[in-house]
């Protein structure tokens, strides 16, 4: 790894926000991150990943 490894993403969190019996809430949200650089991937898919996220809020 001698040129260096490079990703960007965008993460959105708490999206959706549901409560839960009045003692805490349920967050929700979605992200990705793109591969690019001299360690990308010669197609295009392989060099993305999404993520779903799920939190606990008070």
């Amino acid at each position: 790894m001698k040129k260096g490894y490079y990703e960007s993403g965008l993460y959105l969190r708490d999206i959706l926000r549901v409560p839960y019996y009045d003692m805490f809430y349920l967050n929700f949200g979605i992200g990705g991150m793109m591969r690019w650089g001299p360690y990308r991937r010669m197609e295009s898919k392989e060099n993305f990943a999404f993520q779903f996220m799920i939190g606990i809020g008070f």
